[in-house]
């Protein structure tokens, strides 16, 4: 697993032995990146389920001032700093559930959320609306979903607005924008 763009741009990244966490794919992670390029450059990036970090990583090497890494899982965790220490950057890693680590990032007015939990876990309902009741998201910022594809079922996110949604294989990704009636939180 490498760094595919910026500055840290061919660097290579420690992979999980864990089968538990599933790294998002180069062809996935370019795909996103083309679509974030916009909201990247000084970008507060959040990569919760960070997994092996690969995501933020990507995000702070193409010009992003901030990422905070969060997981619940103690081999993930190791991996993102190890990661991190490939890089020489140093961030925020949080070994936490998902529920604490919004609570933590509290009216942290971050421009990006990355969202890829494992699979069997979708309550991106309710992650949306911690995001809203702690005032995670800046006003202008989005919030990236990563999926397994249903197009049967598109979250709808109360407060959200979806503004792409593509398909990779058998991956979705869902970008959601903050909805202005929405920035004051719940």
């Amino acid at each position: 697993m490498r760094v595919i763009s910026g500055k840290y741009r061919g660097r290579v990244l420690n992979s999980p032995k864990n089968e538990d966490i599933r790294p998002t794919t180069n062809m996935v992670k370019e795909a996103v990146f083309s679509m974030l390029q916009d909201y990247m450059y000084g970008a507060r990036f959040v990569d919760l389920f960070a997994g092996s970090g690969a995501i933020g990583i990507e995000a702070l090497s193409r010009g992003a001032d901030v990422c905070v890494f969060a997981d619940k899982n103690k081999d993930s965790i190791d991996i993102v700093k190890s990661n991190l220490e490939k890089i020489s950057v140093s961030s925020e890693v949080l070994y936490l559930d998902y529920l604490s680590a919004l609570h933590r990032l509290r009216d942290g007015a971050y421009d990006v959320i990355y969202i890829d939990p494992p699979f069997a876990n979708t309550d991106i309902k309710g992650m949306s609306q911690l995001i809203l009741k702690y005032n995670v998201l800046d006003t202008d910022g989005i919030v990236v979903y990563e999926s397994l594809f249903n197009k049967k079922d598109k979250p709808i996110l109360d407060g959200f607005t979806l503004i792409k949604s593509k398909k990779y294989g058998t991956i979705s990704i869902d970008v959601y924008k903050l909805n202005s009636e929405s920035s004051d939180g719940v």
